[in-house]
């Protein structure tokens, strides 16, 4: 299942790197694989499931220095006081 997982963010992440809008972000190939490697991370039952919080908290863990710190004491202090919300990805997330 994580094979599968991972080729389907892995075609995902093609359609954004050809994809004109995004041609001018830098270093996007790299941004999109780190995502991706979170994400599976955080989903190790491959179910393409994964709460909402944890999501959030992870897009900000790949933010700048300073906004991963700050975001990493909110993620870790929320997480226990916040109802949870699950978000399934598919192949076109």
């Amino acid at each position: 299942m994580r094979q599968k997982q991972e080729a389907e963010l892995s075609a995902f992440n093609k359609e954004f790197l050809a994809d004109l809008p995004f041609l001018n972000i830098p270093d996007l190939r790299g941004k999109l694989e780190r995502l991706k490697w979170k994400f599976i991370e955080h989903d190790p039952q491959h179910s393409g499931e994964i709460d909402l919080l944890v999501l959030g908290c992870t897009v900000q863990e790949l933010g700048s220095p300073g906004h991963r710190q700050s975001s990493q004491h909110w993620c870790r202090t929320s997480q226990g006081t916040t109802a949870t919300t699950s978000h399934t990805a598919t192949s076109s997330w």
